[in-house]
């Protein structure tokens, strides 16, 4: 059934040429937060971890609209507020992942995953919905998931083009091509269908290599569809129960992970899971095998996932 509303409202809206602005750097961007300092120039690679550093860039789609969220009124735009953690030192261009939040949180409540992942070596970019994140002003209206998956592919777009042009992003930052989304509940759902379900490619936007997929819903997957899926699941979660991401596990194409987080409800496994650490490096090291080619990152996974309290699956 949600598949179903996802792909109407994604069909409906993603085709054709894209009429979009983005705000350049030096103007609404927002301030940078670096941890560190915020020179990209290194004489060597210093290699992972890195320092990260925070900026914020707005694209907005003038071609989608946003639902009402009262007393805010209905929108014919998106107004995409999106935070973006990269390295601050190291040789780029990064791969890029786009990560989207669930119903009524925001970008910044991932701010740990997020930022353990973009200090690997990753541009990581993660936009607050405008229909359904906390961060906005109004009431969340979950109906806003219709526009979401076409907003992750969107953002994917728009962050490689910033990278290029030198647009809020260090020109060379970003890596262009294949990119990974990434989400957790209504996200990671929405995450899941852009790569997995999107009917030819309406949504636009670059190549998906990866899905990383916290606590998602199933979806139908098309034919020809070829991201690498890693579904991840706390045991105890009780609103998308781990019956609903093991569906997406085994419906996605192989090769396919599932990890199960022992004990965690249906945020902890992406913010405060005793076993956070493992699943970072589950995370990053199925990231650098899709986005980098690293065969060696594919066969540590059982490796990084191997402690009490977790299990890895594959298919």
């Amino acid at each position: 059934m949600l598949a179903a509303v996802l792909l109407a409202a994604c069909a409906g809206s993603g085709s054709g040429p894209r009429a979009s602005t983005s705000v350049p750097a030096g103007h609404s961007t927002g301030t940078t937060r670096p941890r560190g300092r915020t020179s990209t120039t290194a004489l060597a690679d210093p290699g992972p971890p890195y320092q990260v550093s925070q900026r914020h860039l707005t694209f907005v789609d003038t071609t989608r609209p946003t639902v009402a969220r009262p007393p805010v009124p209905a929108s014919g735009q998106r107004i995409l507020r999106t935070t973006v953690w990269m390295p601050v030192r190291g040789r780029g261009p990064w791969p890029l992942l786009v990560f989207g939040h669930g119903f009524g949180v925001s970008a910044a409540t991932y701010q740990d995953l997020l930022s353990s992942v973009a200090s690997a070596g990753f541009v990581v970019a993660a936009p607050d919905f405008p229909g359904s994140s906390s961060a906005l002003v109004g009431r969340p209206d979950e109906q806003d998931i219709r526009e979401e998956p076409c907003d992750l592919l969107y953002v994917a777009g728009q962050v490689e083009t910033a990278g290029r042009s030198g647009q809020g992003l260090p020109v060379g930052s970003v890596r262009s091509g294949a990119v990974a989304l990434g989400g957790q509940s209504d996200g990671a759902t929405a995450a899941a269908f852009a790569a997995l379900t999107d009917p030819a490619g309406a949504c636009g936007g670059p190549p998906v290599a990866a899905v990383v997929a916290f606590s998602a819903r199933p979806a139908t997957v098309r034919p020809g569809a070829q991201a690498t899926v890693l579904a991840v699941t706390g045991s105890a979660d009780s609103v998308n129960p781990p019956a609903f991401t093991r569906a997406l596990f085994s419906a996605a194409p192989s090769p396919a992970y599932l990890l199960t987080s022992g004990g965690d409800g249906h945020l902890a496994p992406s913010t405060t899971s005793p076993h956070r650490a493992a699943i970072d490096a589950v995370v990053v090291d199925l990231l650098r095998a899709t986005l980098d080619h690293d065969s060696s990152a594919r066969s540590r996974l059982a490796v990084d996932a191997a402690q009490p309290g977790l299990t890895l699956e594959s298919r």
